[in-house]
């Protein structure tokens, strides 16, 4: 019989036993059977683990188990679990990822099937801005240069000639940007890993994620975004052995501990704080990709100061590959939302969870690498190239949340204060409670890292938005407001006539073609 087109891998490790069995449950609850081979490599487990799984194999539920007493760490139980394989695809997942929706296989197969030769793995982007993010000081570009995947071509560096760039984003400098899917759940083809004889030899634990992405960059291959798509991934903090420089060092055969790391390179370039902090924006678009287009498009300006980063909600092939060519032609950073199909961006009035946590994510994930992180929608319009420059004064080094600000009566908005007290969160609220405005509002660094810690408040969503959700985080948080002057968003109706407002540097809501109207008009 011809095999099924995926082998799900899954690592279980120590005294985490309903980790496991939510993970493997998942598996065996929301996939059809005949679609996959389940092997399961568990490291250290406990008893209850242990017997949890071999009755599953007993059962035939799990088709191949590799236990090892001792944690041989995740790398090489990793080789071993892929010498079976010959599936077509692989599907890792970590014990602390599970399968939340019913689709979530069938999803990934079929954007696998659409996709060209050259991109051959699909999960959830992150990137480091700098390997001192990861590197704990070791050479990983000398790791990257001595493998034996490594094609020639230069590892990202913040040095000239990083990723073989000397002037990138204007100044004397190579990229230094690592991307990669996140290593708690990724989908590949399994002639990529064949090809690369992965995991490395040398790999134990420490950043796998990040080399394998460049490893597929040496080879001409691509990654595909494609979010969440149905998984929750990374549930848990980090466990077991691995997490330290040692590890870090043993993979990438460093000098001893004892020596000093080499001298920090700047990041970002010497100026100002505030003049000098590294800002982005996040902008959602679902089937709005000709809007997309008009405002952002053949606008090169807008990349030079702050990185776009485009989160795609959309599912149909077409509208995706749309957006696609549009982040590739412009230099904007392509992530998909992971969604399964929905009608449209907030999938209703009624209920608007699965898009705040979207946001909520994209917003958190971002600022762990950016000073300030701007969200725009596609109907906003930037009038002046340096229109981000009050979000960098207001938000920069500092614990704040920057926009227009909207009020709305508290009696609208309860459920969110309601999902707040089950929370454990106490706060005095008037009959009106305020929120910036959607279209275009920040949050510094420091504010998202208070929002990621205080976790995502689950339950029903109703009758408020992201830009209501994260407003009254931060005011539960104590993150301080600061009204834009400079940038206005507005609730449609109430936008006010442009002439009163053509001061802006950037409108929310506008259309390029409305602006051009308004200028031609107005100079005649």
């Amino acid at each position: 019989m011809s095999p099924p087109p995926v082998t799900i891998c899954v690592l279980c490790y120590g005294d985490f036993a309903e980790l496991a069995r939510q993970t493997i449950e998942s598996i065996r609850l929301h996939c059809e059977r005949g679609l996959y081979r389940l092997f399961v490599g568990g490291n250290a487990v406990c008893d209850a683990t242990r017997q949890f799984l071999e009755e599953l194999q007993r059962k035939g539920a799990i088709d191949r188990l590799i236990l090892s007493e001792t944690n041989i760490n995740k790398c090489p139980m990793m080789r071993r679990l892929f010498q079976g394989v010959d599936t077509e695809f692989i599907w890792w997942l970590d014990d602390d990822s599970w399968i939340s929706d019913p689709w979530a296989l069938s999803e990934r197969l079929e954007r696998a099937r659409e996709a060209p030769p050259a991109t051959v793995l699909w999960g959830h982007h992150f990137f480091f801005g700098h390997e001192r993010d990861f590197s704990y000081g070791t050479d990983v570009v000398e790791f990257v240069e001595t493998a034996p995947w490594y094609r020639g071509l230069p590892p990202p560096s913040w040095k000239p000639g990083g990723k073989g760039l000397t002037r990138f984003q204007g100044r004397e400098q190579g990229d230094g940007r690592w991307f990669f899917i996140t290593g708690g759940c990724w989908f590949i083809r399994t002639s990529a890993v064949r090809a690369l004889d992965w995991p490395d030899s040398r790999l134990i634990k420490r950043n796998d994620d990040v080399f394998l992405c460049e490893a597929l960059r040496q080879q001409g291959w691509t990654f595909d975004d494609v979010g969440l798509l149905g998984v929750r991934i990374n549930t848990k903090s980090r466990r077991g052995g691995g997490e330290d420089k040692s590890t870090m060092e043993r993979q990438v055969r460093a000098a001893p501990s004892a020596a000093p790391p080499p001298p920090a390179e700047p990041r970002p370039p010497a100026g100002p704080p505030k003049a000098a902090a590294r800002g982005c924006v996040l902008l959602p678009t679902f089937r709005d990709s000709e809007l997309l287009e008009e405002n952002y498009a053949d606008r090169p300006e807008l990349t030079r100061a702050v990185d776009i980063h485009v989160f795609d909600d959309n599912f149909e092939f077409a509208e995706r590959r749309r957006v696609r060519d549009l982040c590739a032609a412009s230099g904007w950073f392509h992530h998909s939302s992971g969604r399964g199909r929905h009608a449209s961006i907030q999938a209703s009035w009624r209920d608007r969870s699965d898009y705040n946590r979207f946001i909520w994510e994209s917003f958190c994930a971002l600022g762990e690498d950016y000073d300030y992180v701007i969200k725009m929608d596609t109907d906003a319009y930037v009038i002046d190239p340096r229109w981000h420059e009050e979000f960098a004064d207001l938000l920069a080094g500092e614990a704040a949340i920057a926009g227009t600000r909207e009020m709305r009566r508290t009696s609208d908005v309860m459920a969110f204060w309601s999902l707040a007290r089950e929370a454990g969160y106490e706060v005095d609220l008037p009959k009106h409670v305020m929120h910036v405005q959607g279209g275009i509002y920040g949050l510094s660094q420091a504010a998202l890292a208070r929002v990621r810690d205080m976790d995502f408040l689950d339950g029903d969503h109703a009758f408020f938005g992201e830009d209501c959700y994260i407003s009254y985080c931060c005011r539960l948080l104590d993150v301080e407001f600061r009204p834009t002057k400079t940038v206005g968003s507005w609730w449609h109706p109430y936008r006010p006539k442009l002439p009163v407002i053509r001061e802006k540097r950037a409108i929310h809501p506008l259309r390029r073609r409305e602006w051009q109207q308004f200028l031609a008009t107005e100079g005649t």
